[in-house]
């Protein structure tokens, strides 16, 4: 007999248990060809002379291709949370060292390692050189930036520019960026949209017909950090390896640690679950559903 426990409001973290978030992460990452294998089978086993099978299920159910979700609901995944969870993603780009350090941890790197590795192959010390005179973001979209300041962003943006070995590590650093510009600009645009007009009158419909004109292109805002977060864990050699792999893997382990509290996992959830009621008009959504689920 097996026996499933529900939590809910973070008490499962006490039980070491993860959080609804990362167990989302953890769904997603996983390759779903076994799934798919095994919902092929008990589809095989269906009876097509049944009720269930002449009427619920479409024509040629047992051949039909199934399908899981993939690039165009993690689009709607980070669109959504970027929208509603914009200030999370900004605080957190904001304390990039404080994430780091917490990253490290949760990877059993001490710091002073991962300093001593930078010290070790770079032409600079850690934390020497900073990029927040070299980087200012345009004021229109945001005044205070605190990310360019930050010794590990920096760090990271100092290996990419040194040239060692930084092509991964270039995706994680537009990652980061990605996101901030992304949170900042869905924050600029609900502002347009609201504050379009300081004064106008109420009793002219066409100042309501021009509101909420404008809109984010989510398609390379945060698309690229859900890509890496859902690719297999970093390897990094603490010992032997180069500073731009394990910074690799503390970019990874920082990306997963946002995305556990700002991914908007329900709202995909509850977009696809009625289609778990209508596989024979919804085939594609329902097959989608069970598959995740």
């Amino acid at each position: 007999m097996k026996v499933g426990f529900f939590f809910g409001a973070g008490a499962e973290i006490g039980y070491g248990l993860p959080s609804g978030g990362k167990f989302a992460i953890d769904l997603f990452r996983q390759d779903v060809s076994e799934h798919k294998k095994k919902l092929r089978e008990q589809l095989g086993k269906i009876d097509p002379r049944t009720n269930y099978a002449t009427s619920w299920l479409p024509d040629n159910y047992a051949t039909q291709r199934i399908h899981a979700f993939g690039k165009n609901e993690f689009t709607a995944l980070i669109e959504s949370s970027i929208e509603y969870r914009k200030n999370e993603i900004i605080r957190r780009l904001n304390a990039f060292d404080e994430e780091v350090e917490y990253a490290l941890s949760q990877l059993d790197i001490e710091k002073g390692a991962l300093i001593d590795k930078f010290n070790e192959q770079m032409d600079t010390d850690f934390g020497e050189h900073l990029y927040s005179t070299a980087i200012r973001m345009n004021p229109i979209l945001a005044n205070e930036v605190r990310l360019f300041g930050s010794e590990s962003y920096s760090a990271i943006l100092s290996v990419i520019s040194g040239g060692q070995n930084s092509a991964d590590l270039q995706r994680y650093a537009g990652a980061f960026l990605q996101l901030l510009v992304g949170a900042h600009g869905q924050h600029l645009v609900q502002r347009l949209n609201q504050e379009l007009f300081e004064a106008a009158p109420d009793d002219i419909p066409i100042f309501d017909d021009v509101t909420g004109m404008f809109k984010l292109e989510f398609s390379r805002a945060g698309l690229t950090a859900l890509e890496l977060l859902l690719e297999k864990r970093r390897d990094y050699d603490l010992e032997n390896g180069n500073v731009s792999e394990i910074l690799c893997a503390v970019s990874q382990q920082v990306l997963e640690n946002i995305f556990t509290t700002v991914l908007d996992y329900q709202s995909l959830i509850d977009s696809h679950f009625r289609y778990l009621f209508s596989p024979r008009t919804e085939w594609a959504k329902f097959s989608k559903m069970v598959i995740f689920l």
